[in-house]
């Protein structure tokens, strides 16, 4: 539910109605909105993370890359800068794995293939704590 909801999140401005439409809708009850509600805070206002859910950040949330030889790629969040430049986002639980860190290259190369230069690739492990991983 956490990853579905971030996907709806493009600042940290939206993360109050995301959750409010969650309870409106009965997917989520008051007492775990509160829980998710943190925790959503704790990720867009991480420390090294905050830059990604601004308001002036250029965000696509789950959109579609297709590579050269019609593959097609979902990145989490892909966040522009005024240079075209491109940091890419993906969430996960439990334990890192090298297998996530193909994936971000995969993301990469399509992107490059785009004359999109990716100057960050980060996994956000979503568990007891969050835990931030640069590729």
């Amino acid at each position: 539910l956490v990853h579905e909801m971030l996907s709806k999140i493009k600042s940290k401005e939206d993360v109050e109605n995301v959750i409010h439409q969650y309870v409106q809708q009965g997917f989520l009850n008051i007492d775990n909105s509160e829980k998710l509600k943190k925790l959503l805070f704790e990720i867009v206002n991480h420390p090294e993370l905050s830059d990604y859910f601004s308001e002036d950040s250029i965000v696509f949330n789950e959109r579609e890359l297709v590579s050269k030889d019609h593959h097609i790629f979902i990145p989490d969040r892909l966040v522009f800068n005024a240079k075209n430049e491109a940091v890419i986002i993906d969430y996960k639980t439990g334990k890192p794995s090298k297998e996530y860190h193909q994936q971000l290259i995969c993301y990469e190369d399509v992107l490059n293939t785009m004359q999109i230069k990716v100057i960050k690739k980060l996994l956000i492990y979503i568990n007891e704590e969050i835990t931030i991983e640069e590729i």
